[in-house]
């Protein structure tokens, strides 16, 4: 898909009855328990789990979010329902994640899971809520989605960006201004090989006569000594190769934060070099201080297209404005990046479900069934899925770094 032109640059005492012992017991073991409300009607509490590092900024910017969508589905007086989240953190480590999805759905009697991890740990937990029956919504995406999943993992969703798309939106920049050849820099997970967006792009760079010249896999931050050494010893050694182009694919905050600062140091950020980051970098973006952006001044980068002039959007602003500046007077950037829009769409789509079925009794399959019916315009985007599967608004935002923000040059 081709691109617009750029430029680089009160409480009384309970009186229960047997029958009501019972209900109660009963309503238990389905998920959720029945509360007396103040209009004398009844509603049925429901239990959500979402799987995500409320300490880190993304998560801050998550709970905020969910917080907000929640906030607002409870104090609809017409719901039958009232929602309670759970969050509970996997600290990176997929087997942790399994042991956090299984206590989420004991333990907290959760009805879906809304996890946040990383696509290994996503793999692993979508195998829980198979085994459970328990909806789990996942906002990873691999490289290559696996063809079987919709029967492999029937409880299943996902709701992120799709890689394959961006790595053609890669590949059709660097076709654009003629660069033959690419250094990919990449975090080495600790559970996982090569990224499969290597042969992704790879395949789409094929097209315009170019390559990949060299890969550079990082370790974690936490599995080096001194990081600063070691990753001015292994940018230096960059100066070696012919190509000045480099692309991030993927990396946590620390990383990203003391790659940009030490490639600054080793002269690898002047006129005569480009760097490209993807999606998954260019949200860091969103919560990093300024020093860290004016050192990739000049940067393209890749982000998901999303309006911010409607309505819907203006009023969460301001809400997460608000109540981020509250909650977290330490963090200086109160604005929400993708992550917190994402988080806020994930969790509509089971409010929106819950809406629907007021009046039937709740089931995971019904559950499932009506998230994957959804069908609206998110602040994300548009929510569809198919076979499991978000389907792709596929306009994409090509932006450059330009001071301590940055601007939009064209879309894809």
């Amino acid at each position: 898909m081709p691109f617009s032109e750029v430029k680089v640059n009160s409480v009384r005492k309970p009186s229960f009855s047997i029958p009501i012992v019972i209900t109660f017991i009963l309503t238990v073991f389905h998920g959720y328990t029945t509360t007396a409300r103040a209009d004398n009607n009844v509603y049925r509490n429901i239990n959500i789990g979402a799987i995500v590092d409320v300490e880190s900024r993304i998560g801050k910017e998550v709970a905020t979010a969910v917080d907000l969508s929640v906030q607002k589905f409870n104090n609809k007086n017409s719901n039958n329902f009232k929602l309670h989240i759970h969050f509970k953190n996997s600290t990176g480590n997929p087997l942790q994640a399994v042991l956090t999805a299984n206590e989420l759905i004991q333990g907290n009697e959760v009805q879906a899971i809304m996890d946040m991890g990383t696509w290994q740990e996503a793999a692993l937990v979508a195998e829980v809520g198979k085994k459970a029956q328990t909806p789990i919504l996942s906002f990873a995406s691999p490289a290559v989605m696996p063809p079987s999943r919709s029967r492999h993992w029937p409880f299943w969703l996902q709701i992120a960006t799709n890689e394959s798309e961006q790595m053609k939106c890669v590949a059709d920049i660097v076709g654009w201004f003629k660069w033959q050849k690419i250094i990919a820099i990449y975090e080495d997970e600790a559970y996982g090989g090569d990224p499969k967006e290597l042969s992704l792009l790879s395949e789409s760079l094929q097209q315009f006569g170019c390559e990949i010249e060299y890969s550079l896999a990082l370790p974690p931050l936490s599995h080096l000594i001194d990081p600063k050494e070691a990753l001015r010893d292994e940018l230096t050694k960059l100066h070696e190769k012919q190509s000045r182009v480099f692309l991030v694919l993927h990396s946590s905050l620390s990383l990203a934060t003391h790659l940009f600062s030490e490639a600054k140091d080793v002269g690898l950020t002047g006129r005569d070099t480009v760097w490209i980051l993807t999606e998954s970098v260019v949200s860091l973006l969103d919560i990093v201080n300024s020093s860290v952006i004016s050192s990739i001044e000049g940067a393209l980068g890749i982000k998901a297209y999303y309006p911010e002039e409607n309505k819907a959007y203006q009023d969460f602003f301001m809400q997460f404005r608000r109540i981020f500046r509250s909650n977290y007077p330490d963090e200086d950037n109160s604005e929400p990046g993708i992550h917190a829009l994402r988080a806020y769409d994930g969790m509509t789509t089971i409010t929106n479900a819950l809406e629907k079925l007021q009046n039937d009794e709740i089931t995971s399959k019904a559950l499932f069934d009506t998230i994957s019916y959804s069908n609206f315009s998110g602040l994300s985007g548009k929510i569809l899925f198919k076979k499991g599967v978000l389907l792709q608004n596929s306009t994409l935002t090509i932006i450059n770094i330009v001071g301590k923000r940055y601007e939009a040059l064209g879309y894809w």
